[in-house]
């Protein structure tokens, strides 16, 4: 029998990509890829541009962005005719979006990173020993792991 892997477990996973220098977006997509039903290698490289909130310009942040993409993957339309799939997809989504932005003050990278400098390698590193990186990772894991798990009949 198959033991299932708890949020935890995959945030874990998650927070040590990112401490091993994977960018928030990466960590998350590629912690969630198995659940999503896509390798890590295509959630890295689908991933990357949504660092830094959504291409470096400070909106969306990429952890988000990533985990409502392997949402997307898991829970979207398999074609054009699977409203049932949108509808789900988008339930599952707006739900993760706010639950996110509620634990975390915010789902903007240009907030989420205030007092940081994204633009230069130093602020970058700054952040990232400000330990906020792993909390934006583990959050955006934790909640998008049980969405990821619902059952999808296809």
């Amino acid at each position: 029998m198959k033991q299932s892997i708890t949020p935890c477990e995959v945030a874990d996973r998650a927070v040590a990509l990112g401490e091993d220098g994977y960018m928030c977006s990466e960590a998350v997509a590629m912690a969630l890829a198995p659940l999503a039903g896509c390798t890590e290698a295509w959630a890295r490289r689908a991933s990357g541009p949504f660092a830094g909130g959504m291409g470096g310009g400070g909106g969306t942040c990429g952890a988000v962005a990533a985990a409502l993409m392997m949402l997307g993957i898991r829970h979207g339309p398999v074609n054009d005719e699977d409203e049932e799939g949108y509808w789900r997809s988008r339930t599952l989504c707006i739900a993760f979006a706010k639950r996110f932005a509620e634990a975390m003050g915010s789902s903007l990278c240009v907030e989420l990173s205030r007092g940081y400098d994204m633009g230069t390698p130093q602020g970058r590193q700054a952040l990232r020993g400000s330990g906020r990186p792993q909390q934006m990772i583990r959050s955006a894991v934790e909640l998008a792991v049980p969405l990821l798990e619902e059952n999808v009949s296809r």
